[in-house]
């Protein structure tokens, strides 16, 4: 509970001031028609949109509607991660394709010193926010995702303070005609990275969504609880299953005991759920823990479908 606080909270803040940056960044690129800050403006205000999305959605995931969510709310979490980048992916490949454009087609234009100064500050903005989270660290996605965008804002804001750097230098140093290059082709090199980034997490949602094995450095962590525990029971064989959704790990595990064993009770059973519960949360942080523990006599039960003979 004190983490879903907290992280309401940090959404705010990050709708706030993402909303200041972006409308500023926006208003500087269009009066000096600066591509970069032009994208820069216009990737901040998709995150403080998003992060308003997010916002909801954190509250809204908390709510237990057992009839409607019998498995809980957390696919919510990567489909919302899904769909930032998915948009974040278009805008990216609109801004190539302008920047290339405009690469293409120069027009003369007097940037002045007010941008530099606007990108200097804007860098500053975006260090100080990031910082801040980094301070305050969380296991909760939404947490990662505003990490990220607040890093690479910094990132971002740096690349436009060098592009109006270089673009001073090459004026000064009498190559204005190369000067007026520097714009599109920054724009270009930082929405190629925005692609490759926004390619990487939709693969990390997808898997997510789709419930893929968890990192194999959770399952091995899951796994040696398990076989640890399970030493000290007459249990040879047993399935497990692991996978992480959102903020929610899910394990299942499948063990097959026969009518001699000692787990054939369900007075044995729930205290084995009870220790293997609190070792795995122990493992976890503060991720949430779906456990689901069976005992089957054949090993054909420990699959979700047993193959018919048709």
């Amino acid at each position: 509970m004190k983490e879903n606080n907290h992280i309401r909270r940090l959404l705010i803040l990050s709708i706030i001031a993402g909303s200041i940056y972006g409308m500023g960044a926006l208003l500087f690129g269009l009066l000096m028609q600066y591509n970069v800050l032009l994208l820069d403006g216009a990737y901040t205000l998709i995150g403080a949109v998003m992060s308003f999305i997010s916002l909801y959605l954190a509250k809204y995931i908390q709510m237990h509607d057992f009839e409607r969510f019998p498995f809980g709310k957390e696919p919510l979490m990567p489909l919302m991660v899904f769909v930032q980048y998915s948009i974040i992916l278009l805008i990216s490949v609109y801004g190539v394709i302008e920047s290339v454009y405009t690469l293409f087609h120069i027009i003369p234009s007097s940037q002045g010193n007010s941008g530099l100064y606007f990108s200097i500050i804007g860098s500053v903005y975006c260090l100080l926010f990031y910082l801040y989270l980094k301070k305050n660290q969380l296991t909760h996605p939404f947490y990662w995702v505003e990490y990220a965008q607040w890093r690479f804002g910094f990132f971002f804001s740096a690349g436009v303070v060098l592009s109006f750097l270089l673009s001073g230098l090459l004026e000064s140093s009498g190559y204005r005609h190369l000067a007026m290059y520097i714009d599109p082709i920054v724009s270009i090199g930082i929405t190629l990275f925005f692609i490759q980034l926004a390619l990487k997490e939709l693969k990390h949602a997808i898997l997510e969504l789709t419930t893929s094995s968890a990192k194999s450095r959770l399952r091995e962590e899951i796994l040696t609880v398990v076989q640890t525990r399970l030493a000290r029971e007459d249990v040879e064989t047993y399935v497990l299953r692991t996978a992480k959704v959102g903020n929610q790990v899910i394990v299942e595990l499948d063990l097959v005991v026969t009518t001699l064993s000692s787990l054939d009770t369900v007075a044995r059973q729930d205290p084995l759920r009870e220790e293997l519960h609190d070792a795995i949360n122990q493992i976890i942080a503060s991720h949430t823990l779906w456990l689901n523990i069976n005992f089957v006599g054949d090993i054909k039960w420990a699959y979700s479908s047993v193959e018919k003979e048709i």
